[in-house]
């Protein structure tokens, strides 16, 4: 074939003979297969084309069913079966290989004085060959394996799919390490919306099974957009804990704004519930840059106490105590917190499950409190007293660090 590629030029009352029709269906035909060689997969079954049982006469083993489908071979040609085609196996021998290729011949010859027999048409149609185990029919694409006994097939356990069927959508679970290479997703490449957590393949065992790495992602690659959100279910949220590696989550890779909370990457609906863990999160003792999570990442208010797990909830240590005006304990919700006691008017004891460092975080009436807090251990004493440094009976809030 030459490397040329010339079409044919019309012009006003040109003489036209069979060679200008013929060039002109060479220059379209090479042209679509090349492009089917160079922008797709060749020597694949794009659909179709599995072999079974002859469920069309099951009293006759000699023969295998060939379902419809299309392929494409290595030449780029397109190869299609429009019905189910049964197919003769041989009795002299126990595996076979089923191939499928594709072939021409001519159809339709004319009658026309002078020219009578010329074929009009060419019949563009796949062609089979049975052929013994590793004897491989130039330009075919395998398609199934088929055991025999006598000439006949036993049943569907008998024959085996060889074929390389052409995936065009993503199975879940399908996209692990070894599909990507690094640096190949960007935000350019991944629509709105479209990675959820069937996408990426998770393990909850095995650290190196996880799907994503640093090495995947692009700097400031996974905005707010790219990760599926819900502001309800917990479930459609794009990203859990076991998808992602131990430290692969850096500063780098998510978006962040120093003065725009909606351009930065992360918000409440994009993260599921108890998945931020302390591991996930890359951490440095000592340089600063390298830790994965600075203000500018997080979109205000987008940590909430069920993003954390439980873990994390407890360096968070909380006590609520409501008082009545005679001084009993009307409600108290806190975790953490062993007992609380009121010893005396406006004077409370709090006894903690492990050593803290409490803090006030609020009392109630706002500004007419005040709460001063004794002791930093294992036991803490509350003092609440009006304006005046009278102690009264309140209502206040304790948080805790732990020591």
């Amino acid at each position: 074939m030459s490397d040329e590629i010339k079409r044919v030029s019309y012009f006003e009352r040109q003489f036209l003979r069979a060679k200008e029709f013929v060039d002109e269906q060479k220059y379209h035909t090479r042209l679509h297969r090349e492009h089917n060689k160079r922008l797709h997969t060749t020597g694949v079954v794009i659909s179709g084309f599995e072999v079974t049982p002859n469920t069309l006469d099951p009293n006759d083993k000699t023969k295998v069913l060939v379902l419809g489908g299309m392929a494409l071979d290595c030449e780029g040609r397109e190869i299609f079966l429009f019905e189910t085609c049964p197919l003769p196996m041989p009795g002299n021998v126990n595996m076979v290989d089923i191939y499928v290729y594709y072939s021409e011949e001519p159809a339709e010859p004319s009658n026309d004085p002078g020219v009578a027999g010329n074929h009009t048409r060419i019949v563009e149609k796949p062609c089979f060959a049975v052929s013994p185990r590793d004897k491989v029919p130039a330009g075919a694409i395998y398609i199934a394996q088929v055991k025999l006994k006598d000439g006949m097939v036993e049943g569907s356990g008998s024959i085996t799919d060889k074929r390389t069927v052409v995936v065009s959508t993503i199975g879940n679970n399908s996209i692990d390490e070894v599909m990507l290479r690094n640096n190949s997703v960007s935000t350019r490449t991944i629509r709105d919306n479209a990675v959820d957590s069937n996408k990426l393949r998770s393990d909850a065992v095995n650290d190196t099974n996880r799907a994503v790495g640093t090495d995947h992602i692009k700097n400031n690659a996974v905005t707010s957009d790219k990760l599926r959100s819900d502001g309800a279910n917990d479930a459609n949220r794009a990203v859990g804990t076991n998808h992602i590696r131990n430290n692969a989550v850096t500063a780098a890779k998510l978006q962040s704004d120093t003065s725009i909370d909606t351009n930065r990457a992360v918000g409440t609906d994009h993260i599921k519930n108890n998945s931020v863990t302390y591991e996930k999160l890359r951490h440095d003792s000592s340089v600063d840059v390298y830790r994965a999570v600075g203000t500018d990442h997080i979109r205000d208010g987008a940590v909430t106490y069920e993003k954390v797990d439980w873990n994390i909830k407890n360096l968070l240590l909380g006590g609520y105590i409501a008082v009545n005006s005679d001084g009993t304990i009307l409600s108290n919700s806190y975790h953490n917190v062993t007992s609380v006691y009121r010893l005396r008017k406006g004077e409370y004891q709090i006894n903690w499950t492990k050593p803290v460092s409490p803090f006030v975080h609020f009392s109630y009436p706002y500004g007419d409190y005040r709460v001063n807090i004794l002791g930093t251990s294992s036991v803490t004493t509350v003092i609440v007293s009006n304006s005046a440094g009278v102690n009264v009976d309140g209502s206040f809030c304790i948080m805790a660090a732990p020591l």
